[in-house]
């Protein structure tokens, strides 16, 4: 009996991991295939997206037949749909889904599928264009590389990086059998020869072509973190105060766009982008509310659709106060749970998230952020180990 369950726990495990890793394909595929077909309206974009469902779903099942549901996700879940039948927001809701069906298979696993398909795609768009196969067009000295935005080709290009350095990260891991398996050692020469080409001189190639700020200033910053990070563990300094990273930059963001949505220097240095929050947040009609807008919003707003670039800002405003001081709620347990297992790659890829999000609306999308697998399987763990602590049914 003992030999067909662990058979069937084999299988189980097995199918997850196909179903995961089409799952990723299929969300990866949606997100070139958006930008290859912008302005097109086309059905190829849906089709994806419902094969990804698909196979969420299915990984859901296996999830709920073998029994292995928190009271907590049910109930985050439950106020997520609610959330769905009030706006017809569907933002949160399919983070949701794709972060607790991917939640089921290892990380490592996920973020190496996850770079294989992007980098894939991502080599395929810069030859295409190079080939004369796609558009390259320009604004003013700025390359699109084929992205139709060139912001977006740097996004493109980070969703490859990020991933290659949180891999880089956990090959660190130790494997000697006198260690624990999730014990790190950070150091600061982690990659050589291609690892060191891809994270330190790619950055610059891409700025070159995009002059993308925001981008090339995320890099360096988060360099500057892992160098913070690496002196900290030296010095046996606790890194407990990272958890409040979130609601930093949430405060940031909205302090900017409130007080300093009219400052001439402010929107300079951030290319309009503090204006343009303030302009959403405090629309007349459609401004900053409890419960969230509709996904389209920002097409009903204005007439002519004004940049939301910031994944704080986006998603407080198209998911309302509630949802997103939850959200950002979830995001700290899921770092304090991380630093006490002493994660340190999932760590610096999740705090990397959460840098470019300041300027960019990556922050609910699966497609450019599967840290949100972390965020919802951790912060749930971290909750379900407070509430044994406390012996709380």
């Amino acid at each position: 009996m003992d030999a067909i369950r662990e058979k069937k726990i084999d299988n189980n495990a097995y199918l997850k991991e196909i179903l995961a890793y089409i799952c990723v394909f299929f969300l990866i595929s949606k997100y070139y295939i958006d930008i290859i077909l912008k302005g097109a309206h086309s059905p190829i974009p849906k089709m994806f997206l419902l094969g990804a469902l698909a196979c969420a779903v299915l990984l859901l099942g296996i999830k709920l037949l073998s029994k292995q549901v928190y009271k907590i996700e049910v109930f985050i879940g439950s106020i997520f749909i609610i959330q769905f039948l009030i706006t017809g927001n569907t933002l949160f809701l399919l983070a949701y889904i794709f972060s607790i069906a991917l939640g089921q298979v290892e990380f490592g696993k996920i973020m190496k599928c996850y770079f294989l398909v992007s980098i894939s795609y991502f080599l395929t768009m810069i030859i295409l264009g190079d080939k004369g196969l796609i558009a390259i067009d320009y604004m003013g000295i700025r390359s699109d590389l084929g992205f139709k935005n060139p912001n977006t080709a740097f996004i493109s290009f980070f969703m490859v990086w990020s991933s290659f350095l949180y891999l880089c990260l956990k090959s660190k891991e130790y494997n000697d059998s006198d260690k624990k398996l999730d014990n790190y050692e950070l150091k600061l020469d982690l990659c050589k020869g291609l690892g060191t080409a891809v994270l330190f001189i790619f950055p610059l190639i891409v700025y070159s072509e995009t002059k993308t700020r925001t981008g090339l200033l995320t890099v360096i910053l988060i360099f500057m973190f892992i160098i913070m990070i690496k002196f900290l563990e030296k010095k046996s300094i606790s890194l407990k105060f990272l958890e409040y990273i979130p609601q930093l930059f949430t405060l940031l963001s909205v302090g900017l766009a409130f007080l300093l949505g009219n400052n001439w220097v402010i929107n300079k240095f951030l290319s309009d982008r503090p204006k343009y929050w303030d302009m959403y947040l405090t629309h007349w009609k459609y401004g900053l509310n409890l419960q969230g807008h509709d996904n389209n919003i920002r097409d009903i707003v204005f007439s002519e659709r004004l940049p939301l670039d910031s994944g704080y800002v986006f998603g407080l405003y198209v998911g309302g106060v509630i949802i997103f001081i939850i959200f950002i709620k979830m995001i700290s347990l899921s770092i304090r749970q991380l630093v006490k297992e002493e994660k340190i790659a999932e760590i610096v890829f999740m705090v990397s998230i959460l840098i470019y999000s300041f300027a960019e609306t990556i922050l609910l999308d699966v497609n450019t952020n599967p840290a949100l697998i972390l965020i919802f399987y951790y912060s749930f763990k971290n909750w379900e180990e407070m509430k044994k602590l406390n012996n709380i049914k």
